[in-house]
Order: C-alpha cells, then sequence, then structure tokens
C-alpha cells in the first residue's frame, strides 16, 4: 500500500487528489514541516531527507520530489490512463529532465529555448 507523508495546506495536497483518480489503496501519515514563516517544527516521522512534503513510501521504495512521484505513480499504475506508458528507457530520461526542469535556476531552459 502507498504511503503519502502529507503536511495540510500544503504541495503533498495534490497527491491526495493524484491517489483518488488512480483508484490505488493509500494511507495518509500526517507529518509536522518547517513553514517559511519559521513554525512548524521537523518531524522524525517524515522520511524526506530535508524533513519536506510531499513523500510516498511504496513498499521499500521512498520518493520525494512532487515531478518524481508523478511520474512513479502514473508508470506504476497505467491502467488509470493517465500515462502513456513509453517505456522504462524513456521514463527514466523523462524523469530526469523533469528534475532538471523543476530545479528552478532556469539552467537547463537557457540552454535549449531559442532566444526569441
Amino acid at each position: 500500500m502507498i504511503t503519502l507523508y502529507h503536511a495540510p495546506r500544503s504541495r503533498s495536497s495534490r497527491f491526495i487528489f493524484l491517489l483518488e483518480e488512480l483508484g490505488v489503496p493509500y494511507e495518509i501519515s500526517k507529518v509536522s514541516i518547517r513553514r517559511g514563516d519559521g513554525s512548524g517544527a521537523l518531524d522524525s516521522d517524515n522520511p524526506h531527507p530535508h524533513g519536506k512534503v510531499p513523500v510516498i513510501r511504496d513498499g521499500d521504495t521512498v520518493v520525494y520530489e512532487s515531478a518524481a512521484i508523478s511520474l512513479y505513480l502514473t508508470d506504476k499504475f497505467p491502467a488509470a490512463g493517465h500515462w502513456t506508458g513509453c517505456g522504462r528507457s524513456k521514463t527514466r530520461r523523462l524523469s530526469h529532465l523533469a528534475g532538471l526542469l523543476c530545479r528552478g535556476d532556469g539552467t537547463l531552459l537557457d540552454q535549449r529555448l531559442p532566444e526569441n
């Protein structure tokens, strides 16, 4: 069963909707996180290496970061029809690209997009 580590009013909320859409059994483990305003605290039950959310656990597999979680879940549950199932090789390349695009510093975009 998938476990979603979730903090209310955070980005982990989007995965409640995705898991519902996929129609797979899951459980929610509420954790506290440090907020931007300084409130909250790190939670020792949270498996994210930086104490953030979202994080999912699927057996021995722990996945964090939104793009990686989305790709993992839609690849694992293709019957829901939310992912084309393009194969492991392409999935690895797409997840690497998604990770680079989600870095936020724009380095990849500056190198790949035309100037106009």
